[in-house]
């Protein structure tokens, strides 16, 4: 099981579509996926296998455990998120 946070400032919008895309992506390289989306303040004190943001939110974000983390330059990209998550899929 796969882990993942998705955050972005206020929690509702860019992170719950990163969530989905997300589940789509590693559910699409054959991984069970448990995701969550939140804003920078609900992240606080969380852990997971995978963050996922943008540099600006990360740079917000404390006391959140990841063991992997992947900041993207465009939110609603799915491809960028394939491409990023591809990067790391033999560590998970």
């Amino acid at each position: 099981m796969v882990n993942v946070l998705c955050v972005c400032a206020v929690g509702v919008g860019s992170s719950l579509m990163l969530k989905m895309n997300a589940e789509k992506v590693l559910q699409s390289k054959g991984f069970e996926v448990h995701a969550e989306n939140t804003n920078v303040t609900g992240a606080g004190g969380m852990s997971c296998d995978i963050l996922v943001t943008t540099p600006d939110v990360y740079g917000n974000i404390r006391n959140c455990t990841a063991k992997h983390v992947i900041l993207m330059e465009n939110m609603v990209s799915k491809r960028e998120l394939d491409e990023k998550i591809s990067a790391i899929v033999g560590e998970l």
